[in-house]
């Protein structure tokens, strides 16, 4: 038999209960694994026993049966069978310290769980500390995955923050351009159009949203155009063809959108595309120079994507140009003019003139 104090001993089973102690309580032990009974045998029959007792206690081992009178009985805390004090080993003193107020931390088990007994407790006490390791790693991947979700939320606001500042600066930046650009650009209108006309607030805003559309744009005059009848066909050809362009001009940039102008007819229509930026546009302008010369491209030229009124502007400078080239030449003059689109005028300068 076994006994153990230890603060993780499985609690105290409840008592038998025999029909005879409901019925009679003539006397019980205080602990619950142990009770007091009187065991019965045949000589206690032959002298007269009472056989109104009720007698259906019954010690496991010894097979004896014990009524409620008197006797004592231990109760196995794990399989909860019914042993007798003789039966179970246990001495009077330790049988009368159970029976005490005090040994709620005592615990018995029989011969046969003892082992089991301590076996279980290992075996729980195994699975609480691997459920202590278990739940203490995902606290602490929880609170790895809390710092991590926080750190990435405030590196995000941060640059929401940081992209907002920028994208204001930029902001104010372009609308200083665009209301520098809107000041200029009236001038400039009000200098080409007739006299007797000048334009409204609202078409001066209409034209300064349509050149800032057309700024990345260019077009392409006489690029041969494709029969075939699927539109994404087309595309692909006059792709290609850009691209043979570019490489030829040696010029290597993105574009995109490329579309024909107009409807088709025997001659080939404009080929307008998109670059991502003006100075890529830029470049392309200051090379065409390379494509003089080239048979396949002597019918080829590209111009920027003008508004009507920026060609109106354009007809007048190449005019203007025209008569001071003239007048240089005349007067035997090795003048070069230029046209400043910016400005709206032809100025005196020494470098090539710019193929647009």
């Amino acid at each position: 038999m076994g006994d153990a104090n230890n603060k993780k001993a499985p609690k105290l089973s409840t008592s038998h209960k025999s029909k005879s102690q409901s019925a009679k309580q003539k006397h019980k032990a205080t602990s619950e694994s142990v009770k007091d009974v009187k065991a019965v045998t045949d000589a206690d029959r032959n002298d007269g026993f009472d056989t109104d007792t009720k007698c259906d206690a019954k010690c496991e081992k010894c097979d004896t049966v014990f009524c409620d009178d008197s006797g004592e009985m231990i109760q196995c805390e794990r399989c909860e069978c019914w042993v007798c004090k003789s039966c179970f080993g246990m001495s009077d003193a330790l049988y009368a310290m159970l029976s005490s107020e005090d040994s709620s931390k005592i615990h018995l088990f029989c011969d046969q769980c003892n082992g089991l007994a301590v076996q279980d407790w290992k075996t729980g006490k195994s699975i609480e500390d691997q459920c202590k390791q278990y739940f203490s790693t995902i606290r602490e991947e929880i609170h790895d995955v809390k710092t991590c979700l926080e750190n990435k939320l405030d590196m995000e606001i941060n640059s929401v923050k940081q992209d907002i500042i920028e994208l204001k600066e930029k902001s104010n930046d372009e609308i200083g351009a665009i209301k520098q650009d809107f000041i200029e650009l009236k001038e400039q209108c009000n200098d080409t159009v007739q006299d007797t006309h000048q334009l409204s607030i609202e078409e001066i805003a209409r034209e300064v949203q349509e050149r800032q559309d057309r700024k990345k744009n260019l077009l392409v005059f006489g690029i041969q155009e494709s029969d075939n009848e699927d539109p994404q066909i087309r595309k692909q050809h006059d792709s290609k063809k850009l691209a043979e362009l570019l490489e030829d001009m040696t010029i290597d940039v993105p574009f995109s959108d490329p579309i024909r102008l107009g409807k088709k007819g025997p001659r080939p229509r404009p080929l307008r595309f998109k670059l991502t930026d003006e100075a890529d546009k830029e470049s392309i302008l200051r090379n065409t120079h390379k494509l003089k010369g080239v048979a396949k491209y002597n019918n080829v030229y590209v111009n920027r994507d003008q508004t009507p009124l920026e060609r109106d502007q354009w007809r007048k400078l190449k005019t203007k140009q025209k008569e001071l080239t003239d007048q240089s030449v005349s007067q035997g003059q090795e003048k070069v003019w230029i046209i400043d689109m910016k400005m709206n005028r032809v100025v005196e300068g020494r470098a090539r003139k710019e193929n647009v």
